[in-house]
């Protein structure tokens, strides 16, 4: 019986040192495998974050550099928009009161003028800027207007008009009726009334000086379009763009467009620089045919 427990003893000792051992090299294996694993990731790991600090840093430094590149020239582009609309505002401020010769507008500084009220006008609206160009006439279309020595006044409007267009030319009107070739735009009713005297001379018995503005129905103005030939209409941008929907007036002989910019009003305001007359203006200018004859050098735009 001792020596049955004595086995048994040493059979719990011999599986006592066997667990030991056992879970010594377990331990030690695990422990090197552990301490191997972790040296490993912890070195990749290290590499990968060194990495990824430069690449992330480069990154962040190549977009700031970027977003600075975006920022100055979107700066720069905004002081070229103001600059181009403080020389326009300031240019149009000194055009010629009526019964002064003021100050006449160059070829370039009549197309900055009007180039600002169209962006004004769609200031807002969903254009893209290569909608807004579109809707802008081209340099090329205004005329050069330096040659007038004279004060632009009504007593010089007709002979204004005869230096550019001729008289022969705008004393004849087309054959078919309410289809003018010359425009005439003024700012209120009572100047196109004046200036519609002022052209009485232009009048014949084949031609007639159509007088568009808002103290006249629409609908006699209409039926007058209908019934005769008219060579030079006078009138305001709102109510002749208004006429163009009624099968009474046409634009596709216009050939030249004058705006009556040299006048000032009791307030000391231009056409250019009321901001009603100078919206109709613009979206008289884009009236489709008119547009098309004015891009395509057809039409010239004359600042009197």
């Amino acid at each position: 019986m001792a020596n049955k427990r004595q086995k048994v003893q040493s059979a719990d000792a011999l599986d006592d040192g066997l667990d030991y051992e056992v879970g010594s090299d377990s331990a030690g294996e695990a422990e090197q495998i552990s301490s191997t694993d972790d040296d490993g990731d912890s070195d990749v790991q290290e590499n990968d974050g060194t990495e990824d600090g430069d690449g992330t840093a480069s990154a962040k430094v190549e977009k700031v550099r970027a977003t600075k590149e975006v920022t100055t020239e979107e700066r720069r582009k905004k002081r070229k928009l103001h600059r181009a609309s403080t020389r326009a505002r300031k240019a149009e401020e000194g055009v010629a009161g009526d019964g002064d010769s003021g100050t006449v507008l160059g070829v370039d500084q009549q197309a900055d003028t009007v180039a600002r009220l169209v962006r004004e006008t769609y200031a807002g609206t969903d254009l893209s800027s290569i909608e807004l160009s579109d809707a802008t006439p081209p340099t090329s279309s205004f005329l050069d207007t330096t040659a007038f020595a004279g004060p632009r006044t009504l007593e010089t409007v007709l002979a204004f008009m005869e230096r550019f267009s001729g008289r022969e030319q705008l004393a004849v009107a087309n054959k078919a009726v309410g289809r003018p070739h010359t425009l005439l735009l003024a700012a209120s009713a009572i100047r196109v009334a004046d200036l519609c005297r002022a052209l009485a001379p232009l009048k014949t018995n084949q031609a007639a000086v159509a007088k568009l503005f808002g103290k006249e129905k629409r609908e006699t103005q209409t039926a007058w379009l209908r019934q005769n030939r008219v060579n030079v209409a006078v009138g305001l941008p709102g109510r002749t763009h208004a006429l163009l929907g009624h099968a009474a007036l046409a634009l596709d002989r216009v050939e030249q467009v004058y705006l009556d910019a040299s006048y000032r009003d009791a307030k000391k305001r231009g056409m250019l620089g009321i901001k009603e007359v100078a919206r109709d203006l613009v979206k008289l200018l884009n009236a489709e045919v008119l547009a098309q004859r004015i891009k395509s050098g057809e039409c010239k735009i004359i600042l009197f």
